[in-house]
């Protein structure tokens, strides 16, 4: 079998390589679809009024469905032919160390503001919610749309949760606004990725007939 490939081959390897790199990190692909998707529905139901006791358990699970969701589909989809890990950037880093620091110290401040004003289990949810949510970035909202998403879709939940709801303010409604933008992001991801899982497959079988 021929080893030594001609630069296009190298280039095809290296491609592909890079594209598939990004959704060990950058890219959600279907991950951002699913998130951008419950995000919107959560966000349509708290400004339309369509919360019923039942919505509201419902809508309280949603976070946590999709980082369960998300994660899955990365390890067990997006890198099925091999975990290929794209570098992360010093900045994404510092930024997640003070996103998940304010985080926390929002959390804080909100469980200590209201602590004493809990008397029903949702409020109780809505509590713990505010305590997990450094933990959760930290583990799971590790990319700046996971971030966003994730945090804006658990303190929707919570505040479901709890008993209240977020109306529509105004006309420009970034809770509404930017879910479709995490869904387009997401679909555009997912066509590259199949764009080069095709390139990847075409190359391996020109190599399989030693046409390379």
């Amino acid at each position: 079998m021929q080893t030594d490939f001609p630069p296009a081959a190298l280039d095809v390897i290296s491609r592909t390589s890079r594209q598939l790199s990004k959704f060990s990190y950058s890219a959600g692909g279907i991950a951002d679809v699913i998130g951008g998707t419950l995000a919107l529905t959560v966000a349509l139901a708290h400004g339309f009024n369509l919360l019923t006791p039942t919505s509201r358990v419902v809508f309280f699970t949603f976070p946590f469905i999709w980082i369960a969701a998300k994660e899955l589909i990365r390890r067990r989809y997006y890198q099925k032919f091999g975990k290929i890990t794209e570098p992360i950037p010093e900045i994404n880093r510092i930024m997640h160390i003070v996103g998940t620091v304010f985080v926390a110290v929002v959390g804080l401040i909100i469980a200590g503001l209201v602590w004493t004003h809990v008397h029903t289990a949702g409020q109780s949810a809505y509590v713990a919610t505010a305590l997990a949510m450094p933990i959760v970035t930290w583990l799971f909202l590790r990319r700046p749309i996971e971030f966003i998403i994730g945090i804006m879709m658990m303190c929707q939940s919570a505040v479901a949760i709890a008993g209240g709801r977020y109306p529509f303010a105004g006309v420009i409604n970034p809770p509404v606004i930017i879910p479709i933008f995490v869904i387009i992001f997401g679909i555009a991801a997912h066509l590259q990725f199949l764009a080069a899982v095709r390139r990847m497959r075409k190359f391996n079988s020109e190599l399989a007939k030693g046409a390379l």
